[in-house]
């Protein structure tokens, strides 16, 4: 398994899923396995909890263009902030695949998803992941005061997800693309991806 660094100088990797697949557990885990290695480590913690307008299956347009807008402002500011590794609790895709089960329903615009859609590819084109850990959802979601605690839900947007991932060939786009459904596959996966980051020791420029 061998993650490059960018062109820029980090290495910034997305923990991708729907909502209760562990992706925030993941990347706490990352981090401080990361820093105890060394290194200089940015996170992105999830950006639609700061949504001013509702998400879940009551989201609109409004919502998922905020939330597209204030993932990429997020992840340029973790960008430039110096960091060797990035780690981020969702990429642009997963926006993507909420934004289409919301379509889908009737709460959201042809022209609003076309957007969101538009917007994800564009940025992963100019600044790519480095790597995207896909989570599989071992169970349903536990209520956690914010996201939606519905089973039909939550697996539905899994399998849009990854009916994104296959229609991207997602595979030719990230230089490391991981399904992951357990906690030894995951414990590999950040294992290897800091032993590379530690082995190249990227500077950011």
């Amino acid at each position: 398994m061998r993650v490059s660094a960018l062109p820029r100088g980090y290495v910034k990797v997305a923990f991708s899923g729907t909502h209760g697949a562990g992706k925030t557990v993941a990347v706490e885990g990352a981090a401080e396995a990361a820093r105890a290695a060394g290194l200089k480590v940015a996170v992105g913690p999830e950006v639609a909890r700061g949504c001013p307008f509702p998400v879940n299956e009551e989201g609109t347009g409004s919502a998922q263009t905020w939330i597209m807008a204030s993932q990429i402002a997020q992840e340029v500011v973790l960008e430039e902030s110096g960091a060797q590794l990035v780690l981020l609790d969702r990429c642009v895709f997963d926006h993507v695949a909420y934004s289409r089960w919301l379509h889908k329903r009737g709460r959201m615009t042809a022209e609003e998803l076309s957007f969101v859609e538009s917007a994800a590819l564009q940025w992963a084109a100019a600044r790519p992941y480095t790597a995207i850990v896909f989570m599989q959802p071992a169970k349903p979601p536990e209520d956690d005061g914010f996201r939606s605690t519905n089973a039909d839900f939550q697996r539905e947007v899994h399998a849009i997800l990854q009916c994104i991932y296959m229609e991207l060939d997602i595979k030719k786009t990230v230089r490391l693309f991981v399904q992951t459904g357990s906690e030894l596959e995951l414990n590999m996966v950040l294992s290897a991806i800091v032993k590379e980051v530690t082995a190249f020791k990227p500077t950011h420029i």
